[in-house]
């Protein structure tokens, strides 16, 4: 209730009629409106028939206790102010108010006349505590209500996120599987592999920094920027530089800087030539058709957007048939297991070498199952993506 400190309805609960009466005159006295009652059925039965603003109530009462009233009171109205009377006060029967959800308290006996009296102060005090109480409540709500639009918000941005990154693609010559773990409901990883205007494919994988919100926006631009330099006659070093420069251009102030890094090129379906270039992501492992690893040893350059040429190098080689190449994020890398220790370079290297050894198709699951299992099922830390190629012979 919206009242006005001078005009509460307030409830009094005493079961000494001459107290009682002083009480009941001196709150009209003050502007009020006071309903007085003798025990705690009455003082229900009151309640029951109309909504107070303040309910003032002695602890003793002929058929129970002032804490019971609170109490049955407060579990249905979170509103009303409380302020409990009693002549013995106790830690234990404080701490009982208290838990029943009491505002202020009066020691008896206590004068009831005047303006300015501990009964009018007592009042003006509980009443401060329920406005302050029900503004907390009222901002929690609001809060609730805008995490849960927000939420809404960004489950349907993820689905449409996910939407973009499980595009399926199909190739006799190339099998390509993905996974991706996000750390929120969207995130700043992405991968792409698509056929290019010049008869190859484009994949890529890169790691935008941070995560939430303002990681997928990014996200959703690079991807576009990909998407473009996959139908321009271009190589893996000046597409890189292409959107580096377009990340610069967006984020004009250092302080405003989000960075990418990157790896991406180009693979020949026909003849498993490769060309890379990368900015600042980690290296490329190949799983060879015997079972054997490669690291490729590819010039590392700037993430994008830090500068409008990251300074990398193409780098090129050819794919053996059966070889596997494998991009990977450092939300896989960078998994905490229970001891404090990431899952590294080593761990990646260590799932695929079981995975050949065992006579598994080398996926982007493998990876990804076994960062999980590293992580003893947590969720990732940070965004967690994998892409595999695996070039048939044509």
């Amino acid at each position: 209730m919206q009242a006005s400190p001078t005009d509460l309805s307030i409830l009094v609960v005493e079961d000494d009629g001459l107290f009682r009466a002083m009480l009941e005159a001196a709150l009209k006295a003050q502007g009020h409106e006071p309903v007085a009652r003798a025990s705690l059925e009455e003082a229900l039965a009151a309640y029951d028939a109309g909504r107070f603003d303040l309910l003032l109530t002695d602890l003793h009462l002929p058929d129970g206790d002032g804490i019971e009233l609170m109490r049955r009171i407060r579990s249905t109205d979170g509103d009303i102010s409380i302020i409990l009377m009693t002549a013995q006060p106790s830690d234990e029967s404080l701490g009982e108010a208290i838990e029943a959800g009491v505002d202020d308290y009066l020691v008896k006996p206590f004068p009831v006349g005047g303006e300015y009296n501990p009964l009018h102060f007592a009042i003006q005090k509980a009443q401060a505590y329920r406005r302050l109480a029900m503004e907390n409540r009222r901002l929690v709500g609001d809060l609730r209500d805008l995490n849960e639009s927000m939420t809404h918000e960004i489950e349907i941005a993820g689905r449409v996120q996910r939407a973009l990154l499980s595009r399926p693609f199909q190739h006799p010559s190339l099998r390509v599987t993905t996974s991706i773990e996000q750390s929120s409901g969207i995130g700043g990883d992405l991968f792409e592999a698509t056929p290019a205007t010049d008869g190859r494919v484009f994949v890529s994988m890169g790691d935008v920094s941070g995560h939430g919100p303002a990681a997928a926006l990014v996200m959703s631009l690079v991807y576009g920027l990909m998407q473009e330099m996959s139908h321009r006659p271009v190589g893996p070093s000046e597409a890189v530089d292409t959107i580096s420069e377009a990340m610069c251009g967006l984020f004009g102030s250092p302080e405003d800087t989000v960075f990418l890094t990157l790896c991406l090129g180009f693979v020949d379906p026909h003849t498993g030539e490769l060309e890379l270039a990368s900015a600042g992501h980690w290296p490329p492992i190949s799983v060879l058709p015997d079972g054997r690893l490669k690291v490729h040893d590819i010039w590392n350059g700037l993430p994008c957007g830090i500068s409008e040429t990251c300074g990398t190098e193409t780098y090129q080689t050819t794919l053996e048939p059966g070889e596997t190449l494998v991009l990977y994020t450092d939300g896989i890398t960078e998994s905490y297991g229970p001891y404090g220790r990431q899952f590294g370079l080593s761990g990646v290297q260590q799932a695929l070498r079981t995975a050949a050894a065992a006579g598994k198709d080398i996926t982007a699951d493998v990876v990804q199952r076994a960062a999980t299992r590293y992580r003893k099922g947590a969720e990732p830390e940070d965004d967690a993506a994998v892409l595999t190629a695996t070039y048939l012979e044509s």
